[in-house]
Formats: C-alpha cells, structure tokens, sequence
C-alpha cells in the first residue's frame, strides 16, 4: 500500500493519542524500545500512533511491517512537523552490540598477526551479528538477515558484517546493502552503503545506474554525518573494491562509539534501506540486480542453457584461468564424473583419427579397430540414451578445428551417421568393444571446447563459430584471490534426477517456444541487430536467430526446474546475442569500426549491458592495435 503521508494533520494524532491511551496499541505493534513520541508526559510508539491517525484521517488500515522506521523518514517527520516530540530511547541492547564489536576488534590485530585464534575471533564477530540480529527483531526489522565474515580460513584484512533483505539480496556477491567495515587498522568502524565487488567487476554499467539511484535515495543521510569516502587502511584488491562500491558511510572510533548515536544512525540507513527494498523501481530489487560472474556454479547456468539450445559450446579465455577444469566441475554436477570425457587436442591432428579411432590394416587382417577415448564416450551415450554425456576438447584450437571435427559438426548438424570404417562386419577393439561401420550421432552428447588464443593456436572459421554457443570464461582478482586462500571448490552440487530428466527433456526439444511477448521483444532486438550487420560479413541468418531463440525458452524451462536462475527475459536475451551473433566479429579497423559503433547504438538502445561492455572494449583494443577478435 502507498501511503499518503500528507493526509495526517495534529488532530488525527492527537486523537490517536487519546484512542490509544484508552484503547491501547492497534492490533499488530507493540510497545517500541527504540523510539519514543513523549506527549503529556507520557510514552508512545511513533509508528503505531501515525498507524492510529492514518487510519482516523482515511479509513485504511496500516500494518507494522509496511511502514518504515528510524530518522529521515516520513513517519517521523510528520509528526514533528506537527509538533510532537519523537526521541530517542536508552536500549541496552545497542550497549551489547557495540561492547561485542569492540571485544572483537581488540583482539583481531594480534590474532591476525600470530595466525592463530582463528575460530576464536570467528565466534566473536558471530556472536556480534547475532547481537545486532537480536536487536533488529525486536524492533520489527523482520525481512532482515545477518551475515558476518573474517576470512575463508585466512584472516582477511577488513572483516564485516552484512544486512540483507532478501527482497534485494541475500548474499554479499551481489546487490547492495548495509554492511559494517572494519578497517584494517581496527582504529574505525564504517556503517556503510555498499555496492557488491561482484557486481561493481563483473558489471560496472548496472552498477553505476543503481549507485545514482540509490545515492539520490540516501541523501538524506548527510545530515548524520555520512559522507561517500571511507579509508579502510589497505592496500589490497577486495577492500578496495569495498571503498569503491560504497555509496555513503560513517565512521565510528572502534575505541569510543556512542551507542546513542550508533542506533540512530543505524535505523535511520535501515528505514532507506527498506524504501529502496519497497522500491517500484524495481531495477533495484532482487530479480533485475543478479550480478553476472564467471564462478564455477554460473558457468554451470550458461552451460546447461546453451548445450540445451545447441550441443556444442566453445569456452574462450586466457591460459591457467581454470576453462577445463571449471568446464568438468559443471559437466560431472550434470552427468555424473563416469560420464565426462576429457580430450587433449594435439597440434598433429589433421584428420578425424584422434576423434572417431581408424581401422587397424595391420593386426588380425584388419579386423580390428583403434577406438580412442572420444569414440568410446560417443559409444556409451549410445547404450545409455535417457543419460546426458560430456565430451570436453581441452585446447580444441591447437590444431585447424575443421580438419578433424568437420564429420563431427556435419554429423552434429545434419543428423546424418558418422561413418566409421567401411568393413561390412564389426570391427572389435582392443578391450573386445565391437566398433559398427556406422553410428548415429547421440542426442545426449554434449560437446565442449575449451581455447586459447596465441601464436601457437589457430583461429576459428565462421562455419565453426555458427554452429556453437561461445563463453568467454574471465576471472576476477576476488576469485584469484580466493584460490590462493584456498577457496577454489572441488565439486558442484550434482543435479537431482528429476532435474537431469528435465534437463534431458528440454534438449530435445526440436521447436522451442516463447511466451509471445517474449518472442515479440527478442524478435525486435534480432531486427535491429541484423540491420547493424546487414551488407557486412558478419549478418546473421537463420540458424543464428533460431539458436538466440533456443537458448532463451531452454533457460526459462530450466528455471521453472530450479536448475539455473531465473533472469529477466532481456538479460537471457543480451546473453544470447553476446555467445551466438558477436563471436564472428574480427577484423582491422577499416572493417569493423563503422560495424562496432553500429551494433553499441544496437545495444545501448535495448539496454544489453553485456553486449554493450563487450563491444566496447573491443572497440577500445581496435584502436590501440587497429585490429579486434571477439575471442581474444
């Protein structure tokens, strides 16, 4: 409900005054141990004698959960505009908070310096989030959770603690929230408006609409002493993301903090905070502020979408950044570890023999037949059909892709059989597995290919590039870190049966469909998209448009599974056209200057940030070294 402040004039409050002194509370709110509106000498809830006069001046009914709280927000200041005297009250349990809060910071230094009492210290800012977590219940901050953190088995140069309203988010990676910071020093405590590092890396376009938004919306709080600029006193990479991403913040002494002032600033950032959760802009809720990142379990969402849509997946990036590895964790979350196949490409491959095996002329009067691990896995999937399979190609490039994947991506394509040998027997292999002449391409082979690009690769054709899905893999200093710290996972969370059935279900669907207005707004980007590139090399077809559209309805039908996060139709969109329309664009800059700029305009127009970040930074490369590659 909106509620119209201005209705409520002195009157209706004091008639709610001598309502609720005869008739008590309203039902719903209770006595409040934070605030206090002292008339007549005695004490009242300001939120429940404004629910009291709203409802005499207008007949509607307010609960408590619907209404904000804490300074600089309405309800308080329209009951001082009308002359009421709403305070502060002593709470002892802010004393707690901060008494915890500053038995931690005493002992971090130390601790930190002797790498010891690691859980010690743990339990201590555990038992602070679980103070402040007591203290915001029991004023009404229900839709509120609290998380704390002081490093994954290392200690971390700023600890924190977290707020969440899951209405924005529930985790630190993403979104934005109040946390308090720790500097590294443990001279100063910051209440902080942050913006997430996740999002502030992996999507600096979103983040900087949302930090304008939000930063109009904390205004207000200047008056309290918050200011944008913070000092964490470190030098490294996460706490300054940390400085970065906040939108505005106070500083305390960790040695002298005034509990007083403490809980007012605090409800006072909450009261925004819920204003902000209670938004109808909702590109500041949860489901429009999902930070895009390259981590192992979101690797898995674009994955699972793509092999849906297409069978084949290149996952592009730089040398040592984790694609093969990251690119089985997902498979085996998928198929199981005994269904995952992982193939090293030579540089000698110039046929399809290290992919599809040869007939051995020279032992048995050839009948026998050399089955590599490739062949094998292709075979299996054969006997197992309801069972999805993974051929990874680690280094796919190494060697010209077309000499010895061609039968693969006609057979893929065409659904013709793959020819094997021309005996008219089987051929039996080694280990006694007889090999056909011929074998149907399996509809539960998925194909993934991981590539560098240097000088000791070979660079894609467009036939190849059209007929897969391109991830481009990048990894984030956080994440980096986080592997030296030993943070890297060892596994995924393996998909349930019921999602694998699923998951095998909406592979095989030949005409995927979209809700029609879905189909019209993808319809309306492919158009505009296709008029950019039209008369160029890189305009797209029919294949291209029918994939873009695969991959949009097979991520929506995995999330009704709650096998990928559900997204926005446009952001499934921008990321369909960034791995199926933009990998073939290459070139000097006489070439794709004019294309580039076209398809930024595109971009900006339909707001596909991940397009639009791409297209720039080639752009940027293309006039340092006046030439680009989508793959770099």
């Amino acid at each position: 409900m909106k509620i119209d402040y201005e209705k409520v004039d002195q009157s209706h409050v004091e008639l709610a005054l001598k309502r609720i002194t005869e008739e008590g509370l309203p039902d719903g709110f209770r006595p409040s141990r934070e605030n206090e509106l002292v008339h007549d000498g005695q004490s009242y809830p300001p939120i429940a004698v404004f629910a009291k006069a709203y409802l005499i001046a207008t007949g509607q009914t307010l609960r408590s959960r619907e209404m904000p709280r804490g300074e600089e927000t309405p309800v308080f200041d329209r009951l001082r505009e009308h002359g009421f005297l709403v305070k502060r009250k002593h709470m002892p349990e802010t004393n707690s908070l901060t008494q915890k809060i500053q038995d931690f910071a005493e002992g971090y230094l130390v601790a930190k310096t002797s790498m010891s009492r690691f859980s010690e210290q743990y339990e201590k800012i555990k038992s602070a989030g679980s103070a402040l977590q007591d203290l915001l219940s029991s004023n009404g901050y229900k839709n509120l959770s609290i998380k704390s953190a002081i490093g994954m088995g290392t200690f971390a140069d700023v600890p924190w603690i977290c707020i969440f309203d899951d209405r924005i988010t529930g985790k630190a990676s993403d979104g934005h929230y109040p946390v308090y910071l720790f500097s590294a020093d443990m001279e100063s405590l910051y209440l902080a408006y942050c913006i997430s590092n996740g999002m502030m890396t992996n999507s600096a376009a979103a983040a900087n609409r949302i930090r304008t938004k939000i930063k109009d919306k904390l205004s207000g709080l200047t008056s309290l002493g918050f200011t944008e600029k913070i000092d964490l006193k470190s030098n490294l990479s996460t706490p300054r993301g940390y400085e970065k991403g906040t939108v505005t913040a106070k500083r305390y002494d960790l040695h002298n903090i005034n509990p007083e002032s403490f809980l007012t600033d605090l409800t006072s950032l909450l009261g925004k905070y819920q204003e902000i959760a209670e938004s109808t802009d909702n590109t500041l809720t949860k489901n429009n502020i999902k930070t895009p990142t390259n981590k192992n379990v979101d690797l898995r969402h674009k994955l699972t979408s793509a092999c849906c849509a297409k069978p084949f997946t290149i996952l592009a990036g730089g040398t040592g950044t984790g694609k093969t590895r990251s690119a089985k964790l997902a498979a085996t979350s998928i198929s199981g570890s005994t269904n995952v196949e992982v193939v090293a490409v030579g540089a000698d491959w110039t046929d399809n023999r290290p992919l599809l095996g040869f007939r051995n002329l020279l032992a048995e009067g050839g009948k026998t037949y050399v089955a590599p691990p490739a062949l094998r896995i292709i075979l299996k999937a054969l006997e197992h059909p309801a069972q999805p399979h993974f051929l990874i190609l680690d280094e796919m490039n190494l060697s010209h892709v077309e000499r010895y994947f061609a039968d693969f991506l006609s057979s893929m394509e065409s659904k013709e059989p793959l020819k094997l040998h021309d005996s008219a027997e089987n051929l039996k292999a080694e280990d006694g597995v007889y090999v056909p002449g011929k074998i149907a391409y399996p509809n539960n082979l998925f194909v993934i290919g991981t590539v560098n690009i240097d000088e000791t690769t070979y660079m894609f054709s467009p036939k190849v590039l059209d007929r897969a899905h391109v991830i481009e893999f990048r990894v984030t200093w956080d994440e980096i870190a986080n592997g030296l710290e030993g943070g890297v996972q060892s596994e995924l969370p393996a998909l349930r049966p019921e999602q694998v059935e699923e998951f095998m279900r909406v592979s095989h669907l030949t005409e995927k469909v979209l809700p029609k207005e879905d189909h019209e707004l993808l319809t309306e980007v492919l158009e505009d998209l296709h008029a950019a590139l039209e008369g160029t090399r890189f305009v797209f077809a029919h294949r291209t448009a029918r994939e873009c559209l695969n991959f949009v309805a097979s991520a929506q039908a995995l999330a009704k599974a709650d096998i990928v996060t559900p997204q926005d139709t446009k952001k499934l969109i921008d990321l369909a056209i960034l791995q199926k329309a933009l990998p073939k664009l290459n070139g000097a800059s006489g070439t794709l200057s004019k294309v580039l700029e076209d398809l930024t305009k595109v971009a900006d127009k339909h707001d596909l940030d991940l397009c639009k970040e791409k297209l720039e930074s080639m752009s940027r490369q293309l006039k340092a070294d006046q030439f680009v590659s989508f793959i770099q």
